[in-house]
């Protein structure tokens, strides 16, 4: 089974009538669709940007040492 690198469809191996391909790589489609946004913009499919949470950290106090 391949994946759609736009939609992630699974699809059939064979016979698949839309394929593309960039460097050197043959990348397989569910639809013309697919195909043509991918060709329009590989690299946005190939290398989806991710967001990255942002975390907030607050300084505390050092801690106090303990009395006996």
């Amino acid at each position: 089974m391949l994946t759609d690198p736009v939609c992630g469809r699974t699809i059939e191996p064979v016979p698949i009538a839309y394929h593309g391909h960039h460097a050197d790589t043959t990348y397989y489609f569910c639809s013309v669709q697919c195909r043509d946004k991918f060709q329009a913009s590989p690299g946005a499919y190939l290398h989806p940007v991710v967001p990255v949470p942002v975390v907030t950290l607050r300084v505390q106090d050092e801690p106090r040492p303990r009395l006996a």
